[in-house]
């Protein structure tokens, strides 16, 4: 795999991984299992391990093939990343619209 590979599969683990807890977490203080406190130090920690991971991750993949890491991107991981960023932000905004949707039924049921 090349450098660029490595460096995708790494964030997409670490972003299911942590985010993936980090969502439960949000779930289980929406639902009131946990204390706003406990669950704000848990969300909290789960950012941090989500950054720490991908800058160890990231650093021991470039260490393991340094002229790889530098090279430049050729044109088709051009048009990959292009592509990639779009459907990103597609599901981001779907994402946030959802989250505001949800936010919105939530307050209505408490008021």
């Amino acid at each position: 795999m090349s450098f660029r590979e490595k460096s995708a599969w790494i964030s997409f683990i670490t972003i299911l991984l942590v985010f993936g807890a980090y969502f439960w977490n949000v779930a289980r203080i929406a639902g009131g299992n946990v204390g706003g406190h406990a669950g704000f130090v848990i969300s909290i920690s789960l950012i941090g391990a989500f950054i720490l991971l991908e800058i160890v991750l990231h650093i021991t993949v470039m260490l393991q093939s340094p002229k790889e890491a530098q090279a430049p991107k050729d044109e088709r991981e051009r048009l990959i990343e292009l592509k990639a960023t779009n459907v990103a932000f597609l599901v981001l905004m779907v994402g946030a619209m959802l989250l505001l949707g949800i936010y919105r039924v939530v307050r209505s049921r408490q008021t």
